[in-house]
């Protein structure tokens, strides 16, 4: 009898017990359990693979940076952060951006903020 943890377990996405037990379970077998478990969860309760985010966050003078440089390296930064976290890459957008100019600094200082999210990598 193969469980769901089994299923997690020999791609990558939990390490429960002796990872060698898993190893005999084709990967073929384990992918297509996942998407079956997955589509089963999603039809259940909605979307209940989460998301996992990252956020860049730094105060940019434009009269020192060209606006749609920082902007740019801002959404760069975001997405990276959320790789970081474990994010698929190419699921990775932009979900929150803010370009707020604080009139208290020098110059033509702005916060730049920006936010992204994709799917939890599933490592195969």
């Amino acid at each position: 009898m193969i469980t769901a943890t089994d299923i997690a377990d020999r791609l990558g996405a939990a390490s429960v017990g002796d990872p060698k037990l898993t190893e005999r379970i084709p990967l073929e077998t384990a992918n297509k359990a996942y998407e079956a478990m997955r589509a089963m969860v999603e039809d259940a309760i909605g979307s209940a693979i989460p998301k996992v985010s990252g956020v860049s966050e730094k105060l940019v003078d434009y009269e020192e940076t060209n606006r749609e440089e920082a902007l740019e390296h801002a959404r760069q930064e975001a997405i990276a952060a959320a790789v970081r976290a474990g994010a698929d890459e190419s699921t990775a957008e932009i979900i929150d951006s803010e370009d707020v100019p604080l009139a208290y600094y020098p110059g033509k200082t702005s916060r730049i903020r920006v936010k992204t999210a994709g799917d939890l990598l599933m490592k195969h």
